[in-house]
């Protein structure tokens, strides 16, 4: 889906929307320093290698985008910090119920909200033509769909069952 003024933003609210009210239980850097949340019930992976591990029915990650973490609008952890630093603060959401998830147009910046008063905003580099095919963000839905929003101001919607040959990308 093309993206060319906040409506079209729509459609990818309403998929989003069931997320509104769920617990965020666990949030942690990842491989490359990918922002991961994990929201809603845990549940466990399909894989036998993985059998004692547990994710949410909702998996966020944030890909290559930069965030910042606020409380009354102002700024107190970002991904810029070193790693032993951000981990206190990521604490602070952790078991959180989510209150808002919000795509904007035109900067694509997301912001989710939290009963705390924490806020995340992810801030995508749109100037950075070289990695406009790296979504800015993705989100793994209870129904099984991977949702993922692109620099180049585009939005996908597919299954996250199929084989990552047969998967779109930009």
């Amino acid at each position: 889906m093309n993206i060319k003024n906040n409506k079209d933003l729509d459609q990818l609210r309403e998929k989003i929307k069931p997320i509104l009210g769920q617990l965020c239980w666990e949030v942690r850097l990842t491989y490359g320093d990918e922002l991961c949340l994990e929201i809603g019930k845990k549940v466990g992976y399909d894989s036998p290698l993985l059998a004692d591990d547990l994710k949410g029915e909702w998996q966020f990650g944030s890909r290559g985008t930069d965030w910042q973490l606020l409380y009354n609008n102002s700024i107190i952890a970002n991904s810029n910090l070193d790693r032993e630093q951000i981990f206190p603060y990521l604490k602070l959401i952790e078991n959180t119920i989510i209150l808002e998830f919000e795509p904007n147009y035109p900067d694509l910046t997301l912001i989710i909200a939290f009963n705390n008063g924490y806020q995340l905003k992810f801030i995508p580099d749109l100037t950075d033509l070289e990695n406009q095919d790296v979504a800015c963000w993705e989100l793994f839905t209870a129904n099984n769909q991977l949702l993922e929003v692109y620099p180049n101001f585009t939005w996908f919607d597919q299954s996250s069952d199929l084989p990552v040959g047969d998967m779109i990308t930009v």
